[in-house]
């Protein structure tokens, strides 16, 4: 349940962000179906900011600030057991989003995060002379319309993987739709 004082922030929040779009500042909007949508900065690419938009509750939710620094997650979201065998995995660590972090369409009212932890392609090493050619890194976790985690952040790039996790988020929000809020399932 929402105190009152967070129902205000997130409304006025959510007054801001259209009042930026109105004023056509330099925003960009993609929808998520059901009346979500992820906003973010046009130069995204030095400007990491992101916010989720629920219109239907009007709220807004802050993903990540204009660094990367992602400002919904701690440390036990994320499952380091379950990606240590991955390469490249210090955003994880550093809970930093300086590449891409996708959120799919929401469906059953929740949607699939992609957080990628390292591009693919070429990258230059150390010493600035050579390429080696590195392999795209990425994390995933299902997210509810108030910004929940519904999973907690793991491994599950096979697409087999992720219907296994979305069936058993459907299945927990049915029999337990508090107990998902509380974030009291370990995967």
């Amino acid at each position: 349940m929402e105190t009152q004082p967070f129902t205000d922030m997130l409304t006025s929040r959510y007054v801001y962000m259209m009042e930026q779009l109105a004023k056509g500042t330099d925003y960009i909007t993609d929808p998520l179906g059901d009346e979500m949508y992820l906003m973010f900065r046009k130069n995204w690419q030095t400007n990491y900011e992101r916010v989720l938009i629920n219109a239907q509750r009007q709220r807004a939710y802050d993903i990540s600030d204009a660094d990367g620094n992602l400002l919904f997650l701690t440390k036990e979201d994320v499952n380091f057991e379950g990606i240590s065998h991955l390469k490249n995995i210090d955003n994880a660590y550093d809970l930093k989003a300086v590449w891409d972090f996708e959120i799919g369409f929401f469906t059953d009212d929740i949607a699939l995060v992609r957080w990628q932890l390292y591009p693919d392609g070429h990258r230059l090493n150390d010493s600035g002379l050579d390429f080696h050619d590195n392999a795209e890194t990425s994390i995933y976790a299902y997210i509810d319309k108030c910004l929940l985690l519904q999973t907690r952040f793991t491994d599950m790039h096979l697409p087999e993987q992720q219907k296994i996790y979305r069936k058993e988020v459907k299945r927990m929000r049915m029999f337990s739709p508090t107990a998902m809020k509380k974030r009291l399932f370990p995967w």
